[in-house]
């Protein structure tokens, strides 16, 4: 089985998948390349949810608002990352596919993953596709 490259970024969970926007990166955060949308994030070291959804077509947002759907951050810094999302994404199967889409595994350097529940996004609007 091959591995992913190690990315950080974000995701929502949309219509039973996580929809993801990567941003390749090395063990301690720092991008590689150009990443494919603007790096917007308070930090300037990520995206932003809010940004970037207005930047992608209707077939992808059915329209909706950016916190329509749960969603969570990917973050890495000295081979460890924190995975911030909403508190309904709390599943095991979730948790894996986050793992595997954004090569948070230790042939990429990446020592541990912590999942954090972000209580910011509790209180979203996020009302559908909630697993």
């Amino acid at each position: 089985m091959s591995v992913n490259s190690l990315s950080k970024g974000i995701f929502w969970y949309r219509k039973g998948e996580i929809l993801p926007f990567l941003i390749p990166c090395d063990e301690n955060g720092k991008i590689i390349g150009v990443p494919e949308y603007p790096i917007e994030s308070k930090d300037g070291k990520n995206y932003n949810h809010q940004k970037l959804w207005a930047r992608l077509p209707r077939d992808v947002t059915d329209g909706v608002s950016f916190d329509f759907y749960p969603s969570g951050t990917v973050e890495i810094s000295e081979g460890r990352s924190t995975v911030f999302l909403h508190p309904s994404l709390f599943t095991s199967e979730i948790e894996l596919a986050i793992v595997q889409i954004f090569g948070l595994v230790s042939e990429n350097k990446v020592k541990i993953v912590h999942f954090v529940p972000d209580a910011f996004l509790k209180h979203m609007q996020t009302n559908r596709d909630l697993p």
